[in-house]
């Protein structure tokens, strides 16, 4: 049985965490930490079904995987003596999505929808109605729950639902999957005052992320309308007058001989042309790929697998060497997985071109609280000093050939994500590049 004082610590420190913040992940993480701990609640296992589009889904899951797993968990906690107050405490988004991964083939799959509800006439759809917590018992094979949840592993599960005055959110469910401890009413009801509490916190995480949502696609629409007007005038305003130049200069070119005085100049009006033909060309490619930002569920790890793949038959005519060290347990991120990809060649390009003998390039990844930074550092030539500052400039090229505008496009397309890159170079020692991805999960 759940003792008050234990109750009410638990209660006390998850508050405090729901009125700080308006992450929902660190929400359910901190709620469904405070059901699973032995200090409070206990349950062996929760996970969280939240509703999308009137079909229940699950979000997160919080417990072992199985036996080994707990005594894992148990002997890390007792190890670092960790109390309740740091565990609930203790949310990032590499812990959650660790948590969540561990569990989520089991939880994937399983999804309610609203007209199953109502029509089985559910203990859920009772919990949500009714607004109260209770025990479901998988004991008759022709109820609703006993068909969803038969192969969770546990005979009886706790129903708490995540309700406001006017919407029914969704579920809290909690078992003693392993223990098989009998959930008893006190726990039930104490569970019910306790999701209460997380339920106005959920709620308000939800519509923040709702409203995050619609100013982002606002700002993307006008993102794209202002890159599809500025492509616009370069077509016409600027694309239009060169045709006609350089058409004309073409005609002149045709009509006077080779020994003409003016043939010269002919020539270098006819090359300039080209030049800025290809420059406006690149341009606005780079603003079409800028304005095209698609944003998909992206694992990082894989995308710059596959680059290196793509690109090995290049490497190799260069006598290249790319050892690649991925992170570990990376979340899947909601990203444009194609403006990465051309950010990515464009860097190991450059690489490639500092090393003309051959060499090696080193690609690693460190992840923070607020996002990952991918690193590509070369063996080359490095970047003189002066030119450093420069290198992101549109334009600005020390090549023969090229027109300065890779590094540029690179650096447009992080920004456009919230992202950003940084470069640090030292002459006949190498340059190091060091990409800013932020972590929006899906």
């Amino acid at each position: 049985m759940l003792e008050t004082p234990d109750l009410l610590k638990t209660v006390n420190t998850l508050i405090s965490v729901l009125e700080e913040s308006t992450d929902l992940n660190e929400i359910l993480f901190a709620t469904l930490t405070a059901i699973t701990s032995g200090e409070s609640f206990g349950f062996n296992r929760a996970f969280v079904m939240l509703f999308e589009n009137d079909v229940l889904k699950p979000v997160f899951a919080l417990g072992p995987k199985d036996k080994n797993d707990a005594e894992k968990i148990w002997e890390d906690l007792i190890q670092k003596k960790l109390s309740l107050d740091d565990l609930i405490r203790g949310y990032t988004a590499e812990k959650y999505q660790y948590e969540w991964q561990k569990l989520k083939d089991l939880f994937e799959n399983l999804s309610i929808t609203r007209e199953e509800l109502i029509k089985e006439n559910s203990e859920i759809e009772k919990a949500l109605t009714e607004r109260k917590a209770r025990v479901i018992r998988l004991d008759d094979p022709e109820v609703l729950e006993y068909k969803k949840f038969k192969d969770l592993g546990a005979k009886e599960f706790a129903i708490a639902p995540i309700v406001t005055l006017k919407r029914e959110l969704g579920i809290i469910v909690a078992d003693n999957f392993l223990t098989g401890t009998a959930i008893n009413r006190s726990k039930i009801m104490a569970l019910e005052t306790f999701v209460f509490q997380a339920s106005m916190a959920i709620s308000r995480a939800i519509l923040f992320k709702q409203l995050e949502e619609k100013d982002r696609m606002i700002l993307e629409l006008q993102r794209k309308a202002i890159y599809q007007e500025l492509i616009f005038k370069l077509s016409h305003e600027i694309k239009n007058p060169l045709t006609v130049l350089g058409g004309v200069a073409s005609i002149l070119h045709e009509e006077i001989g080779s020994d003409h005085p003016l043939r010269i100049y002919i020539d270098a009006i006819m090359s300039s042309v080209i030049k800025m033909e290809n420059i406006l060309r690149q341009t606005i490619e780079g603003l079409r790929t800028q304005a095209d930002i698609k944003r998909e569920k992206t694992d990082l790890t894989e995308v710059i697998s596959s680059k290196i793949k793509e690109l090995d038959g290049f490497f190799k005519a260069h006598k290249i060497n790319v050892e690649f060290s991925p992170l570990r347990e990376l979340p899947t991120l909601l990203l444009p997985k194609a403006q990465l990809s051309e950010v990515l060649e464009y860097i190991l390009f450059n690489a490639v071109e500092a090393m003309p003998g051959g060499g090696k390039i080193e690609i690693w990844m460190e992840m923070e609280k607020e996002g990952v930074y991918v690193y590509i550092k070369d063996h080359g030539v490095g970047i003189p000093e002066e030119v450093l500052p420069n290198i992101f400039d549109p334009f600005f090229s020390t090549k023969k050939e090229g027109y300065g505008l890779g590094l540029y496009n690179a650096k447009q397309i992080l920004l456009s994500i919230g992202g950003d890159i940084e470069c640090q170079s030292e002459l006949q020692k190498g340059t190091t590049f060091k990409l800013f991805i932020p972590i929006p999960v899906p």
